[in-house]
């Protein structure tokens, strides 16, 4: 509708905290609870698969999610250029597929799973391209977004409110977090520095 998205036929705006952690089922309450209070209604995963309970309290707690596929290839800069970035090398296109695929079946069944992310901070190319037809090919309903696509055709549309404003840091923006690290799915290898 317009580009909005709907959620049970009704526009939603959302406010979105940034959440990478990975703690035990208690203190995950408590930090969602804690994020609800004060006023957010998204979670947008970054760098870190989240465990299955996470999504079984953002259902129950009433939080949107955004899941995140497991990649970042940040620090191989943001060149676009066929190998420039693992994200347009034609040889880790399996890998981010299988971490897109592997984030989708791994949430997919949670009624506060709204939308997919591709990536984090991976500049954008030919392994994104092929991650969002997978997922939109298995997945017919929620969008696939990636906020660093740079206006190129992958992800679905934005919808306002799932990236924090740049002159506001949400309360919960476990990006500063030193001890946060990406962690590898089974099989898929490590992305390249």
């Amino acid at each position: 509708d317009d580009g909005q998205l709907l959620l049970n036929g009704r526009r939603t705006s959302f406010s979105t905290a940034l959440y990478n952690e990975r703690l035990d089922r208690l203190a995950t309450a408590s930090k969602l609870r804690e994020m609800k209070q004060s006023g957010y209604n998204m979670v947008k995963i970054t760098d870190s698969p989240q465990p299955g309970y996470f999504y079984d309290l953002c259902d129950s707690i009433g939080l949107y999610v955004c899941d995140q596929a497991d990649i970042n290839s940040s620090r191989s800069g943001d060149s676009r250029r066929i190998g420039g970035n693992a994200t347009n090398d034609p040889q880790w296109k399996d890998v981010y597929t299988d971490r897109a695929l592997t984030m989708y079946y791994t949430s997919q069944n949670h009624p506060s799973v709204v939308m997919f992310s591709l990536a984090e901070n991976s500049s954008n190319g030919y392994n994104l391209y092929e991650s969002y037809l997978a997922l939109k090919q298995a997945e017919l309903s929620r969008p696939v977004v990636y906020i660093d696509a740079g206006g190129e055709r992958n992800p679905d549309a934005v919808p306002s409110g799932l990236a924090p404003a740049a002159d506001r840091t949400p309360a919960f923006d476990m990006e500063r977090n030193a001890g946060a690290r990406a962690v590898s799915q089974p099989g898929s290898g490590p992305l390249p520095p």
